[in-house]
């Protein structure tokens, strides 16, 4: 019987301790979900609204910058149509003014009498001259334009990048926040 109850004593000592152990542990994983589900509220929901608003204007950007970039390609090209006539025309311009000092060498009088050709030659000469020198500040003009334009867009694609610089710097600030949060957590809980 001494034994049995010896047996029986033991038993109960060894339930007890298991069941003390067992609510210990209870206790233990309590605290972990907790820490668990706190860490997630902030992963998840630390400064939500700031990163979601940072998300759709980043995007915003992103595609202003895109755009910036399309529209300069084809002021670009359009810039290089104007500078290939103004060569050509600055081609024209060098010609016309080689005939009219060819003509200029020659004496509108020979022979005593008006050569009438010669003066209509470089009377047609000399609007062209000036219809080609007008075309030559037109194009001139339109690059003047288009330059400017390239100009603005650079200007606005820098100010865009800027900011997306400045929102990339913003996000990296809240996730340092966010991990000194973690951190924090984690040394709060292998301290306690």
């Amino acid at each position: 019987n001494e034994e049995i109850e010896n047996l029986k004593r033991k038993y109960e000592d060894l339930t007890s301790k298991l069941e003390r152990q067992l609510a210990k542990n209870d206790k233990t994983l309590q605290k972990l979900e907790e820490t668990q589900n706190t860490m997630r509220d902030i992963l998840v929901n630390y400064k939500r609204d700031t990163l979601l608003q940072h998300k759709a204007r980043s995007t915003v950007i992103q595609t202003d910058l895109a755009k910036l970039s399309e529209i300069k390609q084809k002021s670009e090209k359009e810039r290089n149509a104007y500078l290939s006539a103004i060569l050509q025309i600055d081609g024209q311009i060098r010609e016309l003014e080689r005939q009219l000092r060819e003509l200029g060498k020659v004496s509108a009088i020979q022979n005593g009498r008006v050569n009438v050709a010669h003066a209509k030659r470089k009377r047609v000469l000399d609007q062209e001259l000036e219809h080609v020198l007008e075309k030559a500040e037109m194009k001139r003009d339109g690059l003047a334009k288009i330059e400017e334009k390239i100009s603005q867009i650079g200007d606005e694609a820098n100010e865009n990048e800027n900011e997306l610089k400045r929102l990339e710097s913003q996000l990296v600030e809240i996730l340092i926040e966010q991990q000194k949060k973690l951190l924090g957590i984690l040394v709060a809980k292998t301290e306690a």
